[in-house]
């Protein structure tokens, strides 16, 4: 004899299940992209000289892969929750994942913004932002997830053999966070389509392509996950989808940020880039020179000079020759 549930019981099951379904698409979005990527990873992360690049690899990179396993096992893990420690368990997995989560984003939003500082020559003022940036929005966001985990409280599952763990939160602010996120992204990417439209060569390398198109590329499918992420925690009503998009936001920097540090090694590696650095002067440009002051260097490791290349003059000021003084930078596609 089947017995059937109501609606009120059947409907949240659903979309529990939903959130569940998410989880594993995150999780196969991570694993898919490690696998293809690692023989490049090997290459270019792995064999090369120690440096702040190769640290926010790994960082950004393997962290996801230490956070999956909480929440796979507050979602997943049917001992779990006929288990008689369920209510402690399942609120250290849940805090546990959350924070990294938060790190692991605060992380990845790092690497967005130093690559954007880069794009902007690394001047004092794209410096003075990214300090003010992590003034502001880790406090904001660290608070937020704070005050909602605090108030993190266990319900019994209604389907102990689906969904193991079931928790509920009174004081639910962690919108703040997504918020922080999505306001930092969101200035990233403006400034990134500034610079793109007013220094953009008529003859453009791969590596400055490649700059462009990861920033353009991945800032906007974050910033698309980030704005969703907000509404469904901003509205009561969809409280049953909190989190639907939380873990495929997470892993989606993850990937993203590990791929624009590692494509950036990739693209030095082709012909016409060989020096390692971008040549994003215009003026080099239209007359055609793709290396400037080429050395070998002594170091093993690293075989590239990475000289300085002009990126734009801002603001034309004449020498004691008469010449126009030139801004220059270091691309270093292995320092970010």
């Amino acid at each position: 004899m089947s017995v059937q549930l109501p609606p009120a019981i059947i409907k949240p099951i659903q979309h529990a299940l939903l959130n569940k379904y998410f989880i594993i698409s995150a999780e196969a979005v991570l694993f898919y992209d490690y696998f293809m990527m690692l023989p490049a990873e090997i290459e270019h992360i792995w064999m090369t000289k120690w440096g702040i690049g190769n640290f926010l690899y790994f960082s950004t990179r393997y962290m996801a892969f230490v956070e999956s396993p909480f929440i796979v096992l507050y979602a997943f893990d049917v001992g779990l929750g006929k288990s008689s420690s369920a209510p402690m368990l399942c609120e250290r997995f849940y805090k546990t994942a959350a924070w990294l989560d938060l790190w692991g984003i605060v992380l990845a939003t790092n690497i967005l913004l130093l690559r954007t500082a880069a794009i902007w020559g690394w001047t004092r003022r794209a410096l003075a932002c990214v300090v003010v940036a992590n003034l502001i929005a880790p406090p904001i966001s660290i608070y937020g997830l704070g005050k909602t985990l605090a108030s993190m409280r266990y319900v019994p599952s209604p389907v102990p053999s689906l969904f193991p763990c079931n928790a509920d939160f009174p004081t639910d602010i962690a919108y703040l966070a997504f918020a922080m996120v999505m306001i930092n992204e969101t200035s990233v990417l403006v400034l990134t389509v500034y610079r793109r439209i007013r220094t953009w060569p008529e003859r453009p390398t791969p590596l400055l392509r490649s700059l462009y198109h990861d920033a353009i590329l991945f800032f906007g499918c974050l910033i698309v996950v980030s704005i969703l992420n907000l509404v469904l925690y901003a509205t009561p009503s969809l409280k049953d989808f909190y989190q639907l998009l939380v873990q495929m936001q997470f892993i989606l920097h993850s990937v993203s940020t590990a791929r624009i540090i590692l494509h950036l090694r990739l693209t030095s590696c082709e012909s016409g880039t060989i020096d390692g650095s971008a040549l994003l002067s215009k003026e080099y440009m239209k007359k055609g020179k793709a290396i400037q002051n080429f050395q070998i260097s002594g170091d093993a490791d690293s075989d590239f000079d990475f000289t300085p290349i002009e990126l734009d003059a801002r603001g034309p000021s004449v020498d004691a020759r008469g010449e126009e003084a030139k801004q220059y930078i270091v691309v270093n596609p292995y320092m970010i």
